[in-house]
């Protein structure tokens, strides 16, 4: 079994995958991407195979009885259901840990607690790691931290992964649209998802980076998250060339798959109404300032 766990809190389009399989190098550290495989969709595994066809994640599904739960959108729910839909996104967000754990039925906190348990369980007997004695999760929801504390599973620390706003928008239009409702709609989504992850301190010991220190620093910030994880820091180029003989299932990115350890930084133009709008609806980002922020 793993000694700690930790979780990823961030948006899409934040530089989560490449934040994983840094951590993931490090040989005490197991960090399987975005984590959960979709129901919706046969994705490609990190080993190169379809998660349908890969041993790693056919193992996990079968010790976990993920066929239950098939109807949800992934391996495992996100949180117990509450109320349904929508309503229960609203209540993960905003409630505290204690409020969301008199709400979920206590058979619910407890199948949850348990399914989570054993997942974590399954990676690590499945994983070829077993020296590994931390994992950190990348499934990016501030909810599922949050039904989790209030399922009663020990968070041992979250660390909140920012990145510029004006890139995060343009990156997220290229996908969404190049329009002015999803430029206003993403930026408020921005300054709220990460108000609601700092608030994480209040509970759990916390650790902010960014994706700007990550490609700038690779090497400070890692050692900053090493030390937060509680394991020896290890230079980025041990981590990148150490060769593994179990390959990394990761679920994410799939541009990762021939990482060579040049972390890019990708900068976008931004009109002068769109930095405004930007400045306006994301607030002020000071990259250094939050990439050194951190409540232990």
């Amino acid at each position: 079994m793993f000694e700690r766990r930790y979780f990823i809190v961030a948006q899409n389009f934040h530089g989560t995958t490449l934040l994983s399989k840094l951590l993931n190098d490090h040989p005490a550290v197991v960090s399987l991407g975005d984590t959960y495989p979709s129901n919706r969709l046969d994705q490609i595994c990190g080993c190169g195979e379809p998660v349908s066809s890969c041993r790693f994640w056919n193992a996990v599904a079968d010790d976990v009885g993920s066929e239950r739960y098939r109807a949800c959108s992934h391996l495992l729910p996100d949180y117990p259901r509450i109320v349904g839909g929508g309503g229960d996104r609203v209540l993960y967000n905003f409630l505290r840990p204690g409020m969301l754990s008199r709400l979920i039925p206590g058979v619910d906190r407890k199948t949850f607690a348990r399914d989570f348990e054993a997942f974590e369980a399954s990676v690590h007997k499945h994983g070829g790691r077993p020296e590994a004695t931390v994992f950190v999760d990348g499934v990016k929801s501030i909810s599922r931290v949050y039904a989790l504390m209030a399922a009663g599973v020990r968070v041992d620390g979250v660390i909140h992964l920012y990145r510029d706003p004006g890139d995060y928008i343009k990156s997220t239009m290229k996908q969404k649209g190049n329009s002015w409702r999803v430029l206003l709609q993403q930026l408020v989504m921005y300054r709220l998802f990460h108000r609601l992850a700092r608030r994480t301190a209040a509970w759990v010991p916390y650790r902010s980076v960014t994706y700007e220190g990550l490609a700038d620093d690779p090497v400070g910030t890692l050692n900053v998250l090493f030390r937060f994880l509680r394991v020896t820091p290890k230079p980025v180029a041990e981590l990148v060339l150490h060769k593994r003989e179990e390959p990394w299932h990761f679920m994410g990115n799939a541009s990762l798959f021939g990482f060579d350890g040049t972390i890019r930084r990708r900068r976008y133009e931004l009109s002068a109404s769109e930095r405004r709008m930007t400045r306006l609806l994301a607030g002020r980002y000071d990259w250094e300032k939050i990439h050194l922020a951190s409540r232990p």
